[in-house]
């Protein structure tokens, strides 16, 4: 299990899903809670997936609870979804 230095640390585990431009692998806080961790790899324009606004409280919205770079890839951590949004596109 390979460990990720943020602003916190995180534990990078199993391959999730793959989309067309990132991957998400399950992961680890540091005091046991699941998280996905998206990995964009760095390449022209990928750098807009850290554009975001803290926000919490809102319906809906999947809070970001790290982010930041690793090896080649900007990476953001989000607490793990019961289900994939994308289960309930393709339905």
């Amino acid at each position: 299990m390979e460990t990720l230095e943020l602003n916190r640390r995180w534990y990078l585990g199993s391959l999730l899903d793959r989309g067309g431009f990132a991957t998400v692998h399950a992961g680890t806080a540091e005091d046991g809670s699941p998280v996905a961790v998206k990995l964009v790899p760095k390449a022209p324009g990928a750098s807009r997936e850290l554009l975001f606004e803290p926000v919490s409280g809102l319906p809906n919205i999947v809070p970001i609870l790290d982010s930041g770079q690793w090896h080649d890839n900007y990476v953001i951590v989000m607490p793990l979804a019961e289900q994939s949004q994308a289960n309930d596109l393709a339905g």
